[in-house]
């Protein structure tokens, strides 16, 4: 063998060898890229998990507090009105006990009257005129009584109502704090993954390489010039394959 054939075939094999390792590496350097990019997207992606969880956990810690403070500010509300309540029972009671006593006095005046116009010997019309006098002033008194205890049973219906609507005023007040619980957040859409270099363009890589080591070593080979006949190779230098372009090729 020729040294000059030597050289074109040990080229042709280097050329060949790195057309295959860089197809090969090729390939290895575009999955890694998109194993990469994946790992990257789903890293981020937890974080994003991580980051939602976290706030749901503190807007449900905040309305945990918000829900004791509304049911101490209740307790204290149902407190102040059942006192103001019973301020008002016993008012009303203190009322009746005073217009008993202020029946038992007239009475006791009015007994008193006849007793004393009976002493004092009248009859007759002047002792009529003046038991129409003490009834006119026990029924003037007897009504007055019972007025001011009507005015004073309206006045304390009126307070009642007050108490009520200051309850269920600050009722609305405290629940308005809590009325909206926190929902849980919508689920996060995985990312799509990536996909990696399809192992056919790693292949045809290698194919082309192959069959371009395979023409340059039948290259070294050639006869000079005008003689086609292959020499005593055994080469047929007119069938040499030509490199792929796709994958179709590669089954004809």
């Amino acid at each position: 063998m020729e040294p000059i054939t030597a050289l074109m075939i040990g080229s042709s094999v280097a050329k060949g060898a790195s057309g295959i390792f860089g197809s090969i590496a090729g390939h290895n350097d575009a999955v890694a890229q998109a194993r990469a990019r994946n790992q990257a997207m789903m890293d981020e992606y937890e974080q994003r998990l991580k980051i939602r969880d976290k706030k749901y956990k503190d807007v449900q810690q905040i309305y945990a507090t918000k829900l004791g403070q509304y049911d101490r500010e209740m307790t204290a509300a149902d407190r102040a009105a059942a006192r103001a309540y019973g301020i008002e029972q016993y008012n009303q009671s203190q009322r009746l006990k005073q217009a008993a006593f202020q029946g038992l006095r007239l009475d006791r005046a009015l007994a008193q009257a006849g007793g004393a116009a009976a002493a004092a010997g009248k009859s007759g019309r002047s002792a009529q005129r003046l038991d129409q006098s003490v009834e006119s002033a026990f029924i003037r008194n007897q009504n007055m009584i019972a007025q001011n205890l009507l005015t004073a049973e309206e006045t304390r219906s009126f307070r009642e109502l007050g108490i009520q609507d200051r309850l269920q005023s600050q009722r609305n007040r405290a629940y308005s704090q809590v009325a909206i619980a926190p929902t849980k957040p919508l689920p996060l859409l995985e990312p799509t993954q990536l996909s990696g270099p399809s192992t056919t363009g790693r292949n045809l890589g290698i194919l082309n390489a192959g069959l371009g080591m395979v023409q340059g070593i039948a290259g070294a080979f050639a006869p000079a010039s005008g003689d086609t006949g292959g020499g005593d190779t055994g080469l047929d230098y007119d069938n040499v394959p030509a490199p792929l372009t796709s994958g179709m090729n590669f089954f004809d």
